[in-house]
């Protein structure tokens, strides 16, 4: 419950909560499903699962419907035994999620270490007609792969080169890319480039 809602809307929230107009469908998965004044909408305590199907919803990612909702949760018996309810899911499961990432670390630490990439470039020039200055194409791919992919901004490339910044290469993300990634000739053909 930690959407800010202005406090117009938290009032005319009440309202539709004094009127009777909230309905619990369902309670799923740490998520609540209700209808809230012919409005669906999916309540959870994680605010990026939070969805109203009204349209002041969509533009500013809270409502009236959400105010009634909260309001319910906070001030209802009901409500309050529900609210509850999804507070100790959602305790279980960071508890589950903090146990997983600990036996994950804990895998990482015994697994032997992987073996190391070796990239390799393909870098072709070509005279531009009427300026004659050189258009590089620089293509990246792994020594022992025939699959090689086009680097679209060369200069920002070779930034992350020098500062060994992350970088996607294909659909792999490699953590930090630095000279000592490449064979001998790449390494060659980049201090080339960096000139």
């Amino acid at each position: 419950m930690a959407k800010l809602i202005p406090g117009k809307l938290r009032m005319e929230g009440v309202t539709l909560y004094e009127t009777g107009n909230i309905e619990i469908i369902k309670e799923k998965g740490n998520r609540l499903y209700t209808c809230v004044a012919g409005e669906d909408l999916r309540y959870s305590l994680e605010d990026d699962l939070v969805f109203c199907a009204c349209d002041f919803f969509q533009k500013r990612g809270y409502c009236v419907h959400l105010a009634a909702l909260e309001h319910y949760l906070k001030n209802d018996e009901e409500g309050q035994v529900i609210l509850q309810a999804l507070e100790k899911g959602h305790e279980e499961q960071e508890e589950v999620e903090t146990k997983v990432g600990f036996g994950g670390s804990f895998l990482e630490r015994i697994q032997p270490q992987k073996r190391e990439k070796i990239y390799t470039l393909s870098a072709q020039g070509q005279v531009e007609a009427g300026t004659n200055r050189l258009l590089w194409t620089l293509r990246i791919g792994l020594v022992d792969s025939q699959k090689y992919y086009v680097i679209r901004d060369i200069p920002l490339f070779l930034k992350v080169l020098v500062h060994r910044k992350p970088y996607m290469i294909g659909k792999h993300y490699e953590n930090d890319l630095s000279w000592d990634a490449f064979d001998t000739a790449s390494q060659e053909v980049l201090t080339f480039l960096c000139g």
